[in-house]
C-alpha cells in the first residue's frame, strides 16, 4: 500500500508534464526537417548540376565578337578611364596616318597624276604605316572586303568587321591580356574614284598601271560615299 501511493505521485507528474516535453519537440525540429522547411540556401544553386546563369553582356557595354577571346566594348560603357586613354591614343596615331597618307596621295595627284598615285599608294604607304606603328608600339593597317593589295588582308580579330555594314567605330579588347584594338571606316571621298571608281572614272593610264601592280585587284566600282574598308589599329603585345 505504501509502494502504491509512492508510484502515483510520479506518474501524475510524468503525465503532466507530456504537453511541455511534445512543446518542446515541435519548436526544435531535427536537422533534416529544418533543412528542409529552411528551403534551398540562398548563396546556392538550388539544382547543384545546373550552372549559374552568365552575367548579361551588354549591361556591362560588352557585346560578343566573332573570334574567340575577343569582345566588342561599347567604350563609354565598357572600358575604365585607363583603357579609354589608351584608346584615345590608338585613335591619334590612326588618324595622324590618315591624314599624312591623304596628303600624300592629293601631291602625288596634283603633281603627278593618278597613275603616279597609285605606284605611291604600293611603295610609300606601307612604309608610312610601319614608321606610325613603330612610334607609337602599336600594330596599324588597312583593310576591305575587296582587297587591291593582298598584303593588307586583316588580321584575324578584325574578319568579322569586314562582313559590316554600320559605319562605326569597333573597339575590342583581347580576354586574358586586355590588349585593345579599334576599326575605323574608311568612306570613298569623290576624288578616289579616280583609282577607285567605276571602269568610266579610272583612266585608261591608270587601268594599265593597275593591271601591272595588281592582277588580281578588286578595289574598284566604288561610289563617293561608299564604305571602301577599315583603318584597323591594335596595342602591341601586353
Amino acid at each position: 500500500m505504501a509502494a502504491r501511493s509512492l508510484v502515483l505521485p510520479v506518474v501524475l507528474t510524468f503525465l503532466a508534464a507530456l504537453p511541455l516535453l511534445a512543446a518542446c519537440d515541435r519548436s526544435a525540429p531535427a536537422p533534416d526537417e529544418a533543412a528542409q522547411s529552411a528551403g534551398p540556401d540562398p548563396g546556392t544553386s538550388a539544382d547543384p548540376a545546373e550552372p549559374p546563369a552568365a552575367p548579361d553582356e551588354d549591361s556591362a557595354g560588352v557585346l560578343p565578337w566573332p573570334v574567340e577571346g575577343w569582345s566588342r566594348v561599347v567604350p563609354d560603357d565598357g572600358l575604365d578611364p585607363a583603357e579609354r586613354e589608351r584608346l584615345e591614343a590608338m585613335a591619334a596615331a590612326r588618324m595622324a596616318l590618315g591624314q599624312r597618307l591623304m596628303a600624300g596621295v592629293t601631291r602625288q595627284v596634283a603633281e603627278e597624276g593618278p597613275e603616279q598615285a597609285v605606284r605611291f599608294c604600293r611603295e610609300v604607304a606601307p612604309a608610312w604605316a610601319a614608321e606610325a606603328a613603330a612610334e607609337h608600339g602599336m600594330e596599324i593597317g588597312r583593310t576591305s572586303e575587296r582587297l587591291r593589295n593582298p598584303d593588307n588582308a586583316p588580321p584575324e580579330w578584325a574578319h568579322p568587321a569586314l562582313e559590316l555594314a554600320e559605319r562605326e567605330r569597333v573597339v575590342l579588347r583581347e580576354a586574358g591580356s586586355g590588349r585593345l584594338a579599334e576599326l575605323a571606316p574608311i568612306v570613298l571621298a569623290p576624288a578616289c574614284t579616280q583609282c577607285h571608281g567605276t571602269a568610266d572614272q579610272i583612266a585608261p593610264g591608270v587601268s594599265q598601271v593597275l593591271a601591272e601592280l595588281y592582277p588580281d585587284d578588286a578595289a574598284t566600282g566604288y561610289a563617293p560615299d561608299d564604305l571602301r574598308g577599315w583603318f584597323w589599329v591594335a596595342e602591341g603585345e601586353r
